[in-house]
């Protein structure tokens, strides 16, 4: 004779199952555009990491990530971020993501394009305890 199982009991046993499934996956890094790769640098006590997840002919976007222990990274991204590629200055930075303070921070900062997506490319930012300078060559 076949068991049955009641419908609270499935919708348990089912919440149960993703939510192990969400716990063991862990938070999503985000992929890299083709052909660039993550930057790691710690300025001061910050450790920042950058990860370019466009570069086209539309724009550019990073996923920058703030983490430190010992004070907050107050700044204002987009105001304090210039991107150059092969010498020209892409416009309008624009950053979406967490606000000024706390210990750590994570969002996506974005360029306009303003030439093709080739040649050098150097993303700073200025306004933390010292430099901050990440260069990618973009691929042909």
């Amino acid at each position: 004779m076949a068991r049955r199982v009641s419908l609270p009991a499935t919708l348990a046993l089912s919440a149960a199952a993703v939510i192990g499934l969400v716990a063991c996956t862990g938070p999503t890094t985000p992929k890299a555009a083709a052909g660039l790769t993550s930057r790691k640098v710690t300025v001061a006590n910050i450790d920042i990491a950058i990860t370019p997840t466009q570069f086209d002919t539309t724009g550019a976007s990073f996923r920058i990530t703030f983490d430190t222990h010992t004070g907050a990274p107050g700044i204002d991204v987009a105001a304090h971020s210039t991107l150059t590629v092969a010498g020209t200055a892409w416009p309008g930075a624009a950053w979406s993501g967490d606000g000024p303070g706390g210990h750590h921070r994570t969002g996506t900062l974005r360029f306009t394009s303003a030439g093709p997506a080739r040649g050098l490319a150097r993303l700073d930012i200025t306004g933390l305890s010292g430099p901050l300078d990440a260069t990618w060559q973009l691929p042909s």
